[in-house]
């Protein structure tokens, strides 16, 4: 019971609802991120799920970490994608430090996700690390 009340308190939305319905580009989804994400003091992970048009069926941020760190691991980034029958996900990373590019962690639960996303017939279509101004985008820059 006490892990419902922790997801459930983890589920905050991601998307302003107004532009939550097609994302179809990085920059539509960097464009409709909640500003939350980006004044974020911690790391945060989140995930949204898409139907086979791109349309938004569920949103969230799923984790929520400390100043340079989001641990996170695939049953959780893929919980609410499996339960909505998404035909595909979209994984969206802050760096409250300012820097966009990635991680050697951040290449890691990429593949790691990339993998699970295959087997579980759920794409991982892009992994969006939002930094200041920028973003990186994994599926733009060849590394998906």
């Amino acid at each position: 019971m006490q892990a419902v009340a922790l997801h459930k308190e983890l589920h905050i939305p991601l998307l302003k609802e107004s532009a939550a319905r097609k994302i179809n580009s990085p920059e539509k989804l960097v464009a409709s991120l909640r500003e939350e994400i980006f004044s974020e003091r911690r790391e945060c992970l989140g995930v949204v799920a898409l139907d086979t048009r791109n349309n938004v069926i569920w949103h969230g941020i799923v984790h929520i970490g400390t100043l340079d760190y989001a641990p996170s691991h695939p049953r959780e980034i893929f919980r609410q994608a499996i339960a909505c029958a998404s035909a595909g996900i979209v994984v969206v990373h802050n760096h409250p430090s300012g820097e966009v590019k990635p991680s050697r962690e951040d290449v890691e639960i990429a593949e790691i996700l990339k993998t699970c996303g295959e087997i579980l017939g759920i794409p991982l279509l892009d992994f969006v690390i939002v930094a200041g101004e920028g973003f990186f985008s994994f599926a733009r820059e060849g590394l998906l």
